[in-house]
């Protein structure tokens, strides 16, 4: 059961929320489409909520804002760096590669 809170947009009161992005790739369709989202701030579910309330166009499998099913959530960095925090040792990871076959 999910019983996470949807976040809501608050013009009046809420905090300021910016978000970057552009579509990388759109497939054959055009029912789906790769947009790269870089936020400026960090607020709860932020791409998620621009990207279905500010864009039109929910993250695809996120039920939680209005996007059709899927087998998961298709929001995936592209890559993510950072130390250890254990060893020190510094790690990093890549989108899987069959994360792109949804295009397809």
């Amino acid at each position: 059961i999910n019983d996470r809170p949807r976040q809501i947009v608050d013009r009046k009161y809420g905090e300021k929320a910016v978000t970057d992005y552009r579509v990388t790739a759109v497939s054959s369709d055009r029912e789906l489409a790769v947009v790269e989202f870089r936020p400026l701030t960090g607020r709860t579910h932020q791409i998620r909520v621009h990207s279905a309330l500010g864009l039109g166009c929910p993250v695809a499998g996120d039920l939680l804002y209005g996007g059709s099913y899927r087998r998961r959530l298709y929001l995936h960095a592209e890559s993510i760096r950072f130390r250890h925090p254990i060893t020190g040792e510094g790690m990093e990871f890549s989108i899987p590669s069959g994360f792109m076959q949804l295009l397809q």
